[in-house]
């Protein structure tokens, strides 16, 4: 129980030749890529074979549900299929569509794994006083993902709400006390009490 309280020892993605971030054995692999106007864009691929994202809502890089206080999010489709829960709705993008989801709209996504094709997808966000969901939130987010769950754990609780306050991300769980929460356990407990720090230095190395 204690070792929630210390900030875990990370997992380094491995780093691709073109940049890509891999993780769970090359089933997700992330890029950073340049937008206009200050926007940032997350290309994500999701393997379409390997256990880690083939199960749905279940598989291990898929979202919780949850909801950005300022930031508004496309999805652009790529390769394959998108599942998607946009305001409890669901739904299906494919190569060549896109979605918009405004600030405070709850949703999540995954691939649609059905006929074993890889799903890659463009994520940009905009607007915001913050940098909310940027290339340091996918950094530590999927790498806490890429560390716990493999070894058959939860990842930290602190740190994952550390990283949602201060990237202004919400889950959607508990609708109600979910920004309370953000600021109680994330910004107060983890950050000003317990020192967890929003980014893991060792990870840029």
């Amino acid at each position: 129980m204690a070792a929630i309280f210390t900030p875990p020892k990370l997992k380094k993605p491995e780093r691709l030749a073109d940049g890509g971030m891999s993780f769970f054995d090359g089933a997700f692999i992330a890029w950073d890529k340049e937008a206009d106007d200050g926007a940032y864009t997350s290309l994500q691929r999701f393997s379409g074979t390997s256990p880690w994202t083939t199960k749905g809502f279940d598989s291990a890089p898929t979202p919780p549900l949850h909801w950005h206080l300022y930031q508004d999010e496309t999805f652009e489709v790529h390769e394959g299929t998108l599942v998607y829960i946009i305001d409890g709705k669901q739904g299906k993008l494919t190569a060549g569509q896109r979605k918009t989801i405004p600030h405070r709209v709850i949703h999540t996504f995954w691939n649609d794994s059905s006929e074993g094709k890889d799903l890659l997808v463009s994520i940009t966000v905009r607007g915001g006083p913050h940098s909310g969901f940027d290339k340091s939130f996918v950094l530590n987010w999927y790498s806490h993902l890429n560390t716990a769950i493999p070894a058959g754990q939860m990842p930290n609780l602190l740190s994952m709400f550390r990283l949602m306050a201060a990237h202004d991300i919400v889950l959607a769980r508990w609708p109600v006390v979910g920004r309370p929460a953000n600021f109680l356990i994330g910004h107060l407990l983890a950050g000003k009490l317990l020192s967890f720090p929003v980014e893991d230095r060792q990870l840029q190395d």
